[in-house]
């Protein structure tokens, strides 16, 4: 099963360990969730941290995992909201295309396993 679009609102859940596997979408939650789900989120994480600019990591973070609206955190850095909004944009499309790309490898080594 391959994904189509990952949005961030899955986002949010993968962030949070404690969301229930039935709040996620379909395309999140089949095979063995659990496993499927702790790779994600380490996936997540990784790409958060590794593939984002301190720029686009920070405003991801403040917007999304913290609550800021995008006003408030071009204040805080001194820009203007186009900029917040451009960075998340830039952002957004990273996370999604690397986590579709995880998860399609991912779903094609779950079948060659199972395959065996």
């Amino acid at each position: 099963m391959g994904t189509s679009f990952i949005s961030l609102s899955c986002l949010d859940a993968l962030s949070d360990k404690s969301t229930p596997l039935e709040m996620l979408p379909g395309h999140l939650r089949f095979g063995d969730n659990s496993r499927r789900m702790r790779y994600m989120q380490s996936e997540l994480l990784y790409i958060v941290d590794r593939c984002l600019t301190t720029r686009q990591r920070d405003c991801i973070m403040k917007h999304y995992w913290q609550g800021m609206r995008r006003s408030e955190i071009a204040r805080e850095y001194g820009i203007g909201p186009s900029q917040v909004t451009k960075s998340i944009n830039a952002s957004k499309k990273i996370i999604r295309e690397r986590l579709e790309q995880f998860l399609s490898i991912y779903d094609r080594l779950e079948r060659e396993l199972l395959d065996e």
